[in-house]
Order: structure tokens, then C-alpha cells, then sequence
């Protein structure tokens, strides 16, 4: 069985379900007919915080409050990006023109036209060398 993924929207969307309800219970089903998703869904999506959920139909929705508010409000992660830079692909600019510019036994091909993303990679081999090589 596939289901949508539990996001921070959906647990806003619940969350707003719940805040609005006047009464002291209200079970899973009350809150699919609020939010109008199939019940079996939000009990996927729920049993992330109580995985008995599932299971049991007498279960108050408004226990996980507390839980759904915590979720909907944590902090992004952040994806770092990893620069591998240059310098892992090329010990300097000699291998990039031998691995690049060159025909077979060594001769170097005048007529070799590089493309956008090898002049980036011939830029960043040359910075990172004359930074290297650069007196201080």
C-alpha cells in the first residue's frame, strides 16, 4: 500500500483540524472528514508519532498535538553541498591539458574546442593553482 508522504504541510493541515474542534475527543475518522483524506491515509501518516494508531479505533487525535506542532515547526535541514573542487579531478593545469587537449602519445590538439563546463573545471585548476604558487 502506498501513501502520500507525511509532510509539513499536511501536519499543518491537521494541525488546523484539530485547533478548530470544540470537543474534548476526536478520533481519526473525525479528522479525515475534516480534512477530507481517506482515513485509512491519516492513520499512515499519524502512526509516524503513535504507531498503534493503526491498530486501535478509539484513539484521541488530540493527544498528538503537541507532537504534530513540534514537527510542523522544526527547522529545514540544511543540504550542504559538498565543492569537491578541482583538485580532485586534476593535479594541475599540465593533467588537464594532457587528459583534455592531447591525441594519443602526447601531442597536444590545437584544434580541441572545449566545452562550457571543462572551461569552468580549466578555471577552477588554474585559480587553485596560482593561489597555490602565489607568494605571500
Amino acid at each position: 500500500m502506498t501513501t502520500i508522504n507525511f509532510t509539513k504541510g499536511r501536519a499543518k493541515v491537521y494541525l488546523k483540524a484539530i485547533n478548530g474542534w470544540k470537543r474534548k475527543y476526536m478520533s481519526v475518522s473525525d479528522l479525515s472528514k475534516l480534512v477530507g483524506i481517506y482515513e485509512d491515509v491519516v492513520r499512515d501518516q499519524l502512526a509516524t508519532f503513535d504507531p498503534m494508531i493503526r491498530l486501535m479505533d478509539d484513539v484521541n487525535v488530540l493527544t498528538l498535538k503537541g507532537q504534530l506542532e513540534e514537527y510542523a515547526s522544526a527547522a529545514p535541514k540544511k543540504v550542504v553541498k559538498k565543492n569537491k573542487g578541482a583538485k580532485a579531478n586534476y593535479k594541475g593545469v599540465v593533467d588537464f591539458v594532457y587528459r583534455n587537449m592531447t591525441l594519443p602519445g602526447g601531442i597536444v590538439d590545437s584544434s580541441v574546442q572545449l566545452t562550457f563546463e571543462q572551461l569552468k573545471e580549466l578555471k577552477r585548476v588554474v585559480n587553485e593553482e596560482y593561489k597555490a604558487k602565489k607568494p605571500e
